[in-house]
């Protein structure tokens, strides 16, 4: 609109700069037009900062690259703000629950149930929820600060339950096998336990509904398990994996009477999942 004045002068006699201007005297600004530009360089600094803030989080959140995975986004004035918990301990429980998610994915076995990686994320997302819902709606930089928690917690979130289900499509699977077996019992949580033995029962119901009730007695099981019958599905222990070695183990014993092979630290190998699987639960090897 400025241009367009200047172009296009309105009709009538021309217009009279006052002397002081016609002379390099100083004008000092409108008021209103200092408060806009120093509201602007706020903004401007406001943005900076934001984008820096951005760089160091993502830096400090839940690792999804080669480095493995680092701890919960925290502020940058650790001393005032309270979502700030025990970092260190957050990290290890985090790093140690992609792990198992990991070899969970890839073992055809169940492996151990992570009772405290598990429990811990919980509170500590619990705790973080909580606390920074509560402040979402003080200022520009807090409602920011609130969206990078839900960020960090949605992460963790989505962790926890690929873990858990992971685990939970095996025990669908191979329900009637886990519970006979008390070794593999001793690897589920209770809640786990529970889940299997519904389950199971629940699956022999609809059997029976389906058409197994209409037969002899002797023909309704569906649970036998002999020399020559086999009708409990079990994991393939024969399948192949693909193991990281994380210390040096020695000579391992691939198959009775066949050779063996030297693991050390570093290694990687296509192997079959049974000699492998105690080195597993153990952490001398991990599943890629």
């Amino acid at each position: 609109s400025l241009a367009l004045s200047l172009s296009h002068p309105p009709p009538g006699p021309p217009l009279s700069l006052p002397t002081h201007l016609t002379h390099g005297t100083s004008y000092a600004k409108p008021r209103s037009h200092t408060l806009h530009t120093a509201q602007n360089n706020a903004d401007a600094r406001l943005l900076r900062s934001l984008a820096a803030l951005v760089l160091v989080w993502s830096r400090a959140r839940v690792g999804c690259g080669r480095g493995g995975c680092s701890t919960m986004a925290t502020p940058m004035n650790e001393e005032d703000d309270p979502l700030v918990g025990d970092e260190d301990a957050s990290a290890h429980a985090i790093a140690t629950l992609k792990k198992a998610w990991i070899d969970e994915k890839n073992a055809p076995d169940v492996l151990d149930y992570q009772q405290e990686a598990v429990a811990l994320l919980l509170s500590e997302v619990s705790d973080q929820d909580d606390a920074s819902s509560g402040r979402k709606h003080e200022s520009i930089k807090n409602k920011f600060l609130f969206h990078m928690y839900q960020m960090e917690i949605a992460r963790i979130k989505y962790l926890i339950s690929a873990y858990l289900r992971t685990r939970i499509w095996k025990i669908e699977k191979y329900a009637l096998h886990f519970l006979r077996t008390d070794e593999i019992r001793g690897r589920l949580s209770p809640a786990e336990v529970e889940f299997a033995e519904k389950f199971a029962e629940l699956s022999q119901a609809h059997f029976l509904d389906s058409g197994l009730g209409q037969l002899p007695e002797s023909f309704t099981a569906v649970d036998v398990e002999s020399e020559h019958e086999a009708m409990v599905a079990k994991p393939d222990l024969d399948s192949h994996v693909f193991c990281k070695v994380n210390e040096d183990i020695g000579e391992v014993q691939l198959r009775e009477g066949l050779e063996s092979i030297s693991m050390t630290l570093g290694d990687l190998y296509i192997v079959r999942y049974e000699p492998v699987g105690p080195l597993l639960r153990e952490g001398r090897v991990s599943l890629l």
